[in-house]
């Protein structure tokens, strides 16, 4: 199925983030409807979603897309996009 991002959920999900003040978040952007499927979508079906990206592009060298052989990105990144993940759960869950 197409991907949707849920509204609400995910002016909840990018001011979360915001407020959450994280190291290394440069800032929080909407992005452009993107004419892609994903795999994300089948949650997203069932629960309001936000699917986000988290910059990545690799400090020393051409950044190319998903799926190019030549595709690499900064590994640091990876933690980045865990804490902000990491600060929108914990966020919800002591919301409930």
């Amino acid at each position: 199925p197409a991907l949707y991002n849920d509204p609400d959920f995910t002016n909840y999900v990018a001011e979360t983030i915001k407020k959450a003040d994280l190291d290394n978040v440069k800032g929080v952007e909407e992005c452009e409807a993107q004419p892609p499927s994903e795999d994300f979508a089948f949650y997203a079906k069932t629960l309001p979603s936000t699917f986000i990206y988290s910059g990545a592009a690799p400090q020393d060298g051409k950044a190319y897309p998903h799926h190019h052989p030549k595709f690499k990105i900064d590994e640091k990144s990876m933690l980045v996009a865990a804490k902000a993940v990491g600060a929108v759960v914990l966020d919800y869950l002591n919301s409930k």
